[in-house]
């Protein structure tokens, strides 16, 4: 997808030798050697240390989530900053796609405008929040943009330690939308998702992210899932004219075969279930460093 292949070029080329995504569960890192293979690891964190929300503080053991950060990448002698990508969970971040015929040229007017239209969708003052934004152009010319905002205290909470190990988060950004680049172009697709407490609802169409829905959810059943799921199914074939032609599924672990059968006996649509080309399967806590992997050419 161009746009993700844009946004990732900012810090990777090359990419940074740390690549972080946290949970409520723990933190999963990436380190990438010079001319090795990516070496991952996982540290997980005491039941509690993080709850997502979008409105709320989400680190409530900031010594623990301090802790996790100095065991998987420990602070240099010299201290001196190093590059870091970091991956936020879903549900911290409100990310909306908006339609527009066309965008004013002057950046602030720009900024203007999509503030304009996020402020009727977020829950929180987007004067005091992070706002990032990246146009799409669809084949019929109209422009989708997809917007990303999160208050600047969650993100400095979550930011916090990674500075105190010496490591400079130069680009954070939803898990989801990392995870991404391992959803191939073509057609109508569907993402689906289940990161902790929530499942993120991704549609692309032909390489255009046209819909995103991050949805809190209290079980992981795959027949309450379906539930959670069927709504916006039956929104993308009213909106896009069909149903989904596929529809991949990440983060299920020991339920991704069974959502799989069940999806496929409710859906015209081919139901897979998303692999990293390193071998993995997407799991609820690594799902976005392994797209962030591919997408940075690093795991192809």
């Amino acid at each position: 997808m161009d746009w993700l292949r844009r946004i990732q070029s900012l810090v990777t080329d090359p990419p940074p030798a740390h690549i972080f995504e946290v949970s409520e569960a723990g933190v999963a890192m990436a380190h990438l050697g010079p001319g090795k293979s990516p070496e991952l690891a996982f540290e997980p964190l005491p039941p509690g240390s993080i709850a997502v929300s979008p409105v709320k503080d989400n680190v409530l053991d900031a010594d623990s989530l301090a802790a996790a950060f100095r065991k998987l990448a420990p602070p240099p002698a010299a201290r001196k900053p190093r590059p870091a990508a970091l991956l936020l969970p879903d549900f911290a971040v409100r990310v909306s796609v908006f339609e527009f015929d066309s965008l004013p040229k002057d950046p602030a007017e720009r900024t203007t405008l999509i503030k304009f239209r996020m402020k009727k969708t977020v829950p929180f003052d987007l004067e005091a929040s992070r706002l990032s934004f990246w146009p799409q152009k669809r084949s019929d010319g109209k422009l989708d943009v997809i917007s990303a905002a999160i208050p600047l205290e969650i993100l400095a909470r979550y930011e916090a330690p990674l500075r105190a190990c010496a490591l400079h988060p130069g680009i954070v950004m939803p898990s989801s939308l990392a995870m991404l680049r391992l959803v191939e172009d073509g057609g109508l697709t569907m993402a689906v998702r289940l990161e902790n407490h929530s499942l993120t609802l991704l549609v692309v169409q032909d390489g255009v992210l046209r819909l995103l829905r991050c949805l809190e959810i209290g079980h992981a059943d795959p027949e309450g899932i379906l539930s959670d799921l069927y709504p916006t199914l039956v929104y993308v074939a009213d909106t896009f004219g069909a149903p989904p032609a596929r529809v991949v599924l990440a983060g299920f672990g020991a339920s991704s075969e069974p959502m799989r059968a069940l999806l496929s006996q409710e859906t015209p649509a081919s139901v897979e279930i998303a692999h990293s080309p390193l071998g993995k399967v997407l799991g609820p806590f690594d799902a976005g460093l392994l797209g962030y992997l591919y997408g940075a050419g690093v795991a192809n």
